[in-house]
């Protein structure tokens, strides 16, 4: 297992739980129903392993968020 997994994993959680603080996220205009079901969703049948069909998504920055998206695009990170 490689070493830096640990702080991958938790890299993603605090990407992911920025985007979700952040933003509303909803079914795009061209949701497809197949995109959710159990079995469907795999873009081809005959794959060995599934390949999820595109997702479109609508992103809404959430009421109060405005400051904290323009503090987090505006932050000055330095790197030694």
């Amino acid at each position: 297992m490689c070493a830096g997994s640990h702080l991958a994993n938790r890299e993603l959680y605090v990407a992911f739980s920025r985007l979700i603080l952040a933003f509303e996220i909803r079914a795009g205009t061209e949701f497809d129903q197949r995109c959710t079901h159990p079995v469907e969703y795999n873009e081809c049948q005959t794959a060995l392993v599934a390949e999820s069909r595109n997702f479109p998504v609508k992103l809404r920055v959430r009421e109060g968020m405005n400051g904290f998206l323009e503090e987090l695009c505006t932050e000055n990170i330095e790197y030694k």
